[in-house]
């Protein structure tokens, strides 16, 4: 009773397998059949599980004292309760085939006698270790912590989980007045790697220098060389830059309480508040919207045209504001979440933003606005006007969307375009995602389309923090292809097609941008079944999307057109 902290000759106390349960003074509430939940969740949760892998363990003398102690603690190391990892595997239980003692505890410890103690479980072949160590460390050595590390690896596995080599960097990791680097050394030569970053949510990290002879999606280290991959001069070095931060938020109509799906919102700083920096679109989702901005403050207003004069921004601290325009400062490199309500102009209630029949309206809307990060870019951000929405005769343009990753579909990606261009009967203009490519390609693009006589536009887009993360880069690739349609291009745009990479055209996309596609927001290309010698290559055909399609053809995503206007409208 001492040890659980529940006094002697007290009324009140209820313990469960080693645990004590918190209750009233008054013991309010507490029934037979509240007794009988939480003895069910015990034994589900905890206890069945521990009888298990203690089974194939030796004869133990007291097997139920040792389920209460392995349960109990459990149940601390998940409370808010602070608790020391280290000492409470070694006070409270000593299993040896499954945890390691103390003394085998890897213990790095700071000069002195340093007042804060860090303890941490981790297993060395999980995804989270690599990225645990190097913030323990650098907890460590800014701090002077005490890092008491349990190596704990999981029993039974079926195959080798770590698929991915993790260096972690921050200022501290380099020298003083250096750029923060990392080294990743002794790689494995029959490996085909791709290089990747995780960076925080606002932060928009570029590629901004890589030899050209580097694919930094198809890195291998040479099989004859006698050194390691990566030590003694076969480094191969690549520079990330920090373009620019984001500014993201949510936006809600105090008029319904939902999202402004396809409201405008433009950015412009202090001294010119009609020239546009950057501009986006609201999703519905969440309402989220993201701006790329430099440090410094920043006026967020709606687009002119039918975006200001069904809306008007809301002044939480004046109401009767009609002409609100709140302003955002970026100070820091943390994310953080803007809040921006908008609400319907008298007598506009029941005009929807996306009209049908409209196009009037949305062609004002959309002079001297380029969307976000595309072509556009005044001050600091690097963006180009874009010519076609400066006003004048609109021309008769076939939009084309794609993006690529590393040099070998850089390479095939220019082969594509130059296929396009020389196959369509009008004007092309290229929508490239920039998050991926590489200095040397945007510049090439860009002689290319003065030498051939078409257009490009490089748009990009953060994955939000909201939406489930992808680990493997070709997912990513794949999302970035569908998820964003909606807030990637101007609404001047009204068809888009998608066209991979890799492939090569050889009809009039023309005829693809005009054919009706009867209502649909989008059309995709069936997967064609003549070819013989491909049958046994087509996944579709067996296991899960055999049962998932019921006999309804694949479409594939190599070449589809979108209706952009539908496609919002249906958000």
């Amino acid at each position: 009773l001492e040890v659980l902290g529940i006094e002697r000759f007290s009324r009140i106390g209820l313990v469960t397998n080693g645990r004590k349960i918190a209750l009233r003074e008054d013991g309010f509430g507490l029934r037979d059949g509240d007794l009988q939940i939480i003895t069910k969740t015990e034994i589900e949760r905890l206890g069945q599980n521990i009888v298990r892998e203690l089974e194939s363990l030796d004869a133990h003398p007291h097997v139920d004292v040792l389920v209460s102690w392995v349960a109990s603690f459990l149940s601390d190391y998940g409370s808010e309760v602070r608790y020391n990892v280290v000492k409470g595997m070694q006070e409270q239980m000593y299993l040896q085939h499954t945890f390691i003692s103390a003394e085998e505890a890897v213990d790095e410890e700071g000069a002195g006698n340093p007042g804060l103690t860090i303890s941490a479980i981790l297993d060395p072949l999980s995804d989270a270790a690599p990225r645990m160590l190097p913030a323990l460390l650098m907890l460590r050595d800014s701090l002077g912590a005490r890092i008491e590390v349990v190596i704990m690896p999981r029993v039974e596995m079926t195959e080798l989980p770590r698929k991915a080599f993790y260096r972690f960097v921050t200022p501290l990791a380099g020298e003083a007045g250096a750029s923060p680097s990392a080294e990743i050394a002794r790689l494995p030569r029959k490996l085909v790697l791709t290089l990747g970053i995780d960076t925080p949510e606002s932060w928009d990290v570029q590629t901004s220098v890589v030899d050209p002879s580097v694919d930094v999606d198809n890195l291998r280290c040479p099989e004859s060389a006698a050194a390691p991959c990566g030590i003694d001069g076969d480094l191969t070095p690549v520079e990330y830059r920090l373009k620019g931060l984001l500014l993201a938020g949510q936006c809600y109509s105090t008029t319904d309480g939902a999202p402004p799906n396809g409201l405008q919102l433009y950015l412009t700083g202090p001294e010119d508040e009609d020239a546009a920096v950057a501009d986006t679109l609201v999703m519905h989702n969440l309402g989220y919207w993201q701006l790329k901005a430099n440090p410094g403050a920043w006026n967020l207003r709606l687009a002119p045209g039918r975006a200001s004069r069904l809306f008007t921004m809301v002044n939480p601290d004046d109401d009767k504001d009609e002409d609100h325009r709140p302003t955002f400062t970026v100070t820091s490199f943390e994310d953080k979440v803007h809040f921006l309500q908008v609400r319907k102009r008298p007598g506009f209630e029941g005009v929807p933003l996306l009209a049908e029949d409209d196009e009037d309206d949305v062609q004002e809307a959309e002079v001297g606005l380029f969307g976000f990060g595309s072509s556009l870019g005044l001050g600091n951000l690097g963006f180009k006007k874009d010519a076609q929405a400066q006003g004048g005769q609109e021309e008769d343009v076939v939009h084309v969307f794609s993006l690529a990753t590393g040099k070998l579909y850089e390479r095939l990606l220019k082969i594509m375009m130059l296929s396009v261009v020389k196959s369509c009967s009008v004007k092309v203009k290229f929508w490239l995602f920039e998050n991926f490519l590489t200095p040397a390609f945007k510049k090439s693009a860009m002689v290319l389309a003065q030498e051939y006589g078409f257009d490009v536009a490089f748009v990009t887009y953060k994955w939000p923090g909201w939406l489930r993360q992808q680990t493997e880069k070709q997912r990513i690739i794949w999302g970035y292809k569908i998820l964003f349609l909606d807030v990637l291009f101007p609404l001047n745009v009204k068809k888009i097609i998608y066209v991979d990479a890799d492939q090569v055209v050889r009809g009039d996309l023309k005829e693809l941008r005009d054919m009706d596609l009867e209502g649909a927001p989008y059309g995709y290309t069936p997967f064609c079944s003549s070819r013989e010698e491909t049958l046994g290559y087509q996944f579709w055909r067996s296991g899960y999307w055999k049962d998932h399609l019921r006999g309804l053809p694949y479409h594939i995503s190599a070449l589809y057109v979108v209706d952009l206007e539908r496609f919002r409208r249906l958000a």
